[in-house]
């Protein structure tokens, strides 16, 4: 008995102790219960923390998005457009087309119709394209203003300007038509609503020197056409094919006209003229992806024979330079610098003896400037056809499809002489220059 009692006792006493252990244990187990328990709590806020930093990271994105947008919305506004009317006391005119976008044909156009405007009798202001590197700084005595953005807008320039001019361009077009944001960058449907809103405004409206696409199917788009054409002041194109097609349409007859550019003609561009042979070829290109191969085979076949002179003609965003700067170190090959300048561009062209143009103002300028030259077209380019076709009869120069377009046809070409038009471009000139003087006669507007 004494041996089991003493065992029951040190069992005992070893349980007292084990006890101890496992309350020591578990006092640790309740600390770190406890700590857990509080860790839990500040995860919580942490969670709840970062779910909060992440709302408001959300609402500052939301922000910057409309940051962004709000400066892309008033990136192409000036702070003139925003002030009309600035003056009370002259009559305004708002000029529009392709303009400020680094195109050499329409840049000339403006000029031709700015030039023969009194600004001190009229207030004037430019439609442009969105170009960051816009220059028009000769025409210090305009403002400009982009296009609208908004629908609304067209109204508000209806309601703020006595008259609109839409200067040359081939602006009559439906191809785009349809696009729910073609108001905000295509000429042809920006004419047709900008054209509209001043007619229901009572205003003025007077567009010269257009031309059309090949073809127009939009039945909606030829109506408004028609409208238009029933409701303005002028109405003008600049070639025969244009004109038929308008007629054929609407059946309104509208009138033809030399080009604006001629109206530039000035006597120092009878100073040269062909010297027989030939020793260099001028490019004006329309410097696409489809037209590469093109030029890739001229140069190829010409640069070993003349020297190529390389002409920029459409410049937005340096488009064409950087197009034919991948000829720079080709043997014989130059790029030109790029110019609107009437008397920086004759020096150009007469710089060459021969021209080979896609661009319509290249051809008429190389027959404006008494230059042997071709003409070169893509059906693809539909609103070009109409005007070129017509070009190449009036100055009977040679036209050719570039899909035709190989070196024996251009040596069989750059062999023939084209018959100088003096006389043609001297009559071409004056007309053109007569008419702008009557599209901007504002008599009637200044006496008011």
């Amino acid at each position: 008995m004494n041996l089991i009692k003493k065992l029951f006792n040190k069992i005992f006493i070893n349980y007292k102790y084990i006890k101890s252990l496992f309350d020591v244990q578990n006092k640790k187990l309740d600390d770190i219960n406890n700590i857990v328990d509080k860790n839990s709590i500040n995860i919580q806020q942490l969670s709840a923390e970062v779910n909060n930093l992440r709302n408001i990271e959300q609402k500052i994105d939301e922000v910057a998005l409309m940051v962004n947008k709000v400066q892309e919305e008033f990136k192409y506004v000036t702070l003139n457009s925003l002030l009309y009317p600035i003056s009370t006391d002259k009559p305004k005119v708002l000029l529009a087309g392709f303009y400020g976008a680094n195109n050499t044909g329409d840049d000339l156009m403006l000029q031709a119709i700015y030039q023969k405007i009194d600004c001190d009798l009229i207030d004037i202001s430019i439609l442009v394209a969105r170009n960051e590197n816009i220059n028009i700084s000769d025409m210090h005595n305009s403002r400009i203003i982009y296009y609208p953005m908004k629908r609304y807008e067209f109204i508000e320039l209806a309601k703020r300007f006595d008259c609109l001019i839409f200067g040359g361009g081939a602006l009559i077009d439906d191809k785009y038509f349809h696009d729910p944001e073609a108001f905000s960058y295509d000429l042809a449907t920006i004419l047709i609503l900008l054209s509209e809103a001043f007619i229901q405004n009572k205003k003025i409206v007077k567009c010269v020197g257009l031309s059309t696409a090949v073809d127009i199917v939009d039945d909606e788009y030829i109506s408004r056409l028609k409208y238009i054409i029933s409701n303005i002041n002028e109405f003008s194109v600049r070639d025969a094919y244009s004109q038929d097609l308008i007629f054929k349409l609407t059946g309104c007859q509208v009138l033809l006209i030399p080009d604006l550019a001629y109206s530039l003609y000035n006597d120092r561009f009878e100073l040269k003229r062909n010297k027989g042979k030939l020793n260099s070829i001028g490019i004006v290109w329309i410097c696409t992806g489809e037209n590469e191969e093109k030029l890739d085979y001229l140069i190829k076949h010409f640069s070993s024979i003349y020297q190529i002179h390389l002409i920029p003609f459409y410049n937005y965003l340096n488009n064409d330079i950087k197009f034919f700067n991948k000829y720079i170190n080709e043997k014989n090959v130059f790029v030109d610098n790029y110019t609107n300048n009437i008397n920086e561009l004759f020096e150009i062209f007469t710089n060459c003896d021969f021209i080979i143009s896609m661009r319509y103002h290249g051809s008429l300028l190389a027959n404006m400037f008494g230059l042997r030259n071709i003409i070169v077209t893509n059906k693809n380019h539909s609103h070009y056809n109409n005007k070129m076709q017509y070009l190449s009869e009036t100055y009977d120069c040679p036209i050719i499809d570039i899909c035709d377009l190989d070196k024996n046809i251009l040596r069989e070409i750059l062999s023939v002489n084209n018959v100088n038009k003096r006389s043609l471009t001297l009559k071409m000139a004056k007309k053109s220059a007569a008419y702008i003087e009557n599209v901007v006669n504002f008599d009637d507007f200044v006496d008011k």
